[in-house]
């Protein structure tokens, strides 16, 4: 009996299952270490308000247990007594073990990097290329909306509600979740760079500027394209828009950008990800603009070119 075949995308192939695992744990282990801060942060302030609260209940049955009455301690302002005795026990309380801040770390790093990457995939399968924000999110109409109001100076942009549910697991405040994934964002990109992910997933960003995510195969195909209408301009043209896009990258990675401390994250890293060219990253950001219509990569590219 003829047997209908399997489509190709259904077909696992074991060195692409195994490529794509490492890399996920080599990006959790790059998250770990952005997370590690808020975690160990949250993990005080919790344990600070469990403390104060148990203090407080074991003081008022007690006082009962003496008075025998409870009316006396209606008019108390109980959440302002929390909030005092929490702030006396700041010292006192023994920081939580480095081993439980790296667990919980951990854990955090592994279902934040799920979230973001099928939030990725998702996205990607409706467009080609993908300009993220700085928090490394897929931009959506109500984050360009958040952008202009911080732009005038009526608001800031925000996490998305999955993302800031993801946080609140491990009591991580948004503002915190913001700056980890801001940190993240800016330890990945030094200097202009690839960034390798799962699923044939790729990232190119550089300091300070757009981040762009793509499948590698349609990087190479832009990469490729660009290098061809390169070779065809008059090598006069050719040195001056280089050293244009030069001048446009380097002029917004002059900062000292945060990089990855540990040994590991560091070989995690290098793992994962190279060096672009600020001129190539140049063309590329300008190429994949999402203010080109066209879905053609020739006339994406001759777009950027004629930005230079």
């Amino acid at each position: 009996m003829p047997r209908t075949a399997i489509p190709r995308h259904l077909i696992h192939d074991p060195d692409e299952v195994k490529s794509n695992a490492k890399r996920f744990d080599d990006l959790c282990r790059l998250a770990e270490e952005a997370v590690f801060p808020v975690v160990s942060a949250a993990l005080v302030r919790e344990t600070l308000k469990t403390g104060a609260e148990t203090l407080t209940d074991e003081a008022k049955n007690a006082l009962e247990a003496i008075v025998g009455d409870a009316i006396i301690f209606e008019s108390l302002d109980e959440r302002r007594i929390v909030y005092e005795v929490k702030n006396s026990l700041i010292g006192t309380i023994v920081p939580p073990e480095e081993e439980e801040c790296q667990r919980q770390s951990k854990e955090l790093s592994q279902i934040l990097m799920s979230t973001w990457l099928e939030s990725l995939r998702s996205a990607q399968a409706k467009e080609q290329v993908l300009i993220l924000s700085k928090y490394l999110l897929v931009e959506s109409p109500s984050s360009w909306i958040g952008k202009i109001l911080e732009f005038i100076g009526s608001g800031e942009e925000e996490l998305s509600e999955s993302f800031s549910d993801v946080f609140a697991l491990f009591a991580i405040t948004k503002n915190e979740a913001a700056a980890t994934m801001s940190t993240l964002r800016s330890k990945l990109f030094p200097e202009t760079r690839l960034v390798d992910l799962p699923f044939d997933l790729v990232l190119v960003g550089a300091p300070e500027m757009d981040v762009l995510a793509m499948t590698r195969e349609y990087y190479e195909g832009l990469s490729k394209e660009i290098e061809r209408q390169l070779s065809r301009m008059e090598a006069a043209k050719r040195v001056a828009a280089e050293k244009r896009a030069q001048q446009l990258v380097t002029a917004k990675s002059a900062s000292t950008t945060p990089t990855f401390a540990s040994v590991v994250t560091r070989r995690a890293a290098a793992s994962l990800s190279k060096r672009v060219p600020p001129v190539q990253y140049s063309y590329l950001a300008h190429a994949a603009s999402a203010s080109v219509q066209t879905q053609n990569i020739a006339s994406r590219v001759q777009y950027a070119l004629t930005k230079f």
